[in-house]
């Protein structure tokens, strides 16, 4: 039996899930997914899994330099209806910007492609999930401090966060980058 407990982690009763060890079977049906991708969509699909579980369109296409448009076609149409892969999670307005998020529709596709990426392109593209995000939320960085803060620490840039804005990030917010928080 798996269950969720109250602060949203599976178990099998007793113990979480590692969802980094997963018996072969499993390991081998993720892996015969993804290997129907085109290589292009593949490698799309693995830059989106540097932001996490849940990514932004809008960073993925200036990860890509590509028009979000164009990429909003290839995620709906090849990576959410054909392969089933993503999923839509939400539109937000952050400083005039629209932010378009989407979700892997398992964990498990996005670990297997962010655990394949060498620690290289890990971490550039990490520096790459960063600098997007930044410069997507301009003044309002204050909104993702704590993503930043994980981005540039898994770039070993921890000197690169910088505040965009003028203002000063709220007192307990600034506690947790300060002190390297790093979460799921």
């Amino acid at each position: 039996v798996v269950i969720e407990d109250d602060r949203g982690r599976w178990s099998t009763g007793e113990t979480p899930i590692d969802w980094h060890h997963l018996p072969a079977r499993v390991e081998a049906v993720v892996a015969e997914r993804l290997a129907r991708l085109a290589p292009d969509l593949k490698r799309l699909l693995s830059l989106a899994s540097v932001e996490g579980e849940r990514f932004t369109l809008e960073v993925l296409a200036r990860m890509e330099g590509a028009d979000p448009r164009s990429l909003l076609r290839v995620v709906n149409h090849d990576l959410r209806t054909r392969h089933r892969l993503v999923i839509p999670d939400g539109l937000r307005q952050v400083s005039g910007r629209r932010l378009s998020t989407y979700r892997f529709r398992h964990i498990l596709f996005q670990r297997h492609l962010y655990d394949r990426l060498d620690p290289a392109e890990r971490a550039y593209a990490h520096e790459q999930v960063a600098d997007a995000l930044a410069a997507l939320h301009g003044e309002r960085d204050d909104l993702i401090a704590l993503p930043l803060s994980h981005h540039y620490r898994q770039a070993g840039q921890v000197g690169q966060f910088r505040r965009a804005g003028s203002g000063q990030l709220p007192l307990p917010t600034l506690n947790l980058v300060q002190a390297g928080v790093i979460f799921g």
